[in-house]
């Protein structure tokens, strides 16, 4: 299980392309991270990093504001997280 402020999420940034914020904890960049409450709010956010407080989704959001995921979508669930931070990211590339 995932446990906030002890693990980490390691996102490599040749994966997550849209990335730019600069490779180590949490983002540089900080509309790159959003929580969000809904699937439908994860869609339209402008952050390419999407949590979905409600039933911890984590969504990759390549195309920002734009309708859908664009080639991102849904890459993680954690259960039993009530919160998580950009400071739970750990950025590599």
């Amino acid at each position: 299980d995932f446990v906030p402020q002890k693990d980490k999420i390691l996102l490599d940034k040749s994966t997550f392309s849209e990335i730019t914020s600069d490779s180590g904890t949490g983002f540089s960049v900080n509309v790159e991270f959003a929580i969000v409450t809904s699937d439908a709010s994860a869609e339209t956010s402008e952050a390419f990093i999407v949590y979905n407080s409600n039933n911890g989704k984590l969504f990759y959001n390549a195309n920002g504001t734009e309708a859908e995921f664009g080639s991102g979508g849904e890459f993680a669930n954690l259960t039993n997280t009530a919160s998580i931070s950009e400071d739970d990211f750990l950025l590599r590339g």
